[in-house]
């Protein structure tokens, strides 16, 4: 084998697996891209009905990582439209993602 075909079999298969990637995160994404949304950041360690925090965002895509989807929000100017800022905080997998 040489370096071209080499690298012809490694674009191929990196081709495969961005494709089965996209599919993944096609059948596991619960809300449309392009929607505003509220996330409820949840107390998990003392009491599971206390409210953190609320933020208010926009989804723009998913991100598959590690075989799992997370969400990326940008966060919500106050005119209402999206922000270049993705919004980012601790604790994406204690919160509770709803459609505005």
């Amino acid at each position: 084998m040489d370096k071209e075909e080499y690298i012809q079999k490694k674009n191929s298969l990196m081709s495969a697996i961005n494709e089965l990637t996209e599919e993944y995160v096609k059948s596991n994404s619960r809300i449309p891209n392009g929607t505003k949304v509220k996330i409820t950041q949840m107390c998990s360690n003392v009491v599971p009905e206390k409210v953190y925090a609320v933020h208010y965002g926009y989804l723009v895509g998913y991100h598959c990582e590690f075989d799992e989807v997370r969400p990326i929000i940008k966060k919500l100017k106050k005119d209402g439209t999206p922000s270049m800022v993705n919004l980012w905080f601790s604790g994406i997998n204690n919160s509770k993602i709803e459609v505005l």
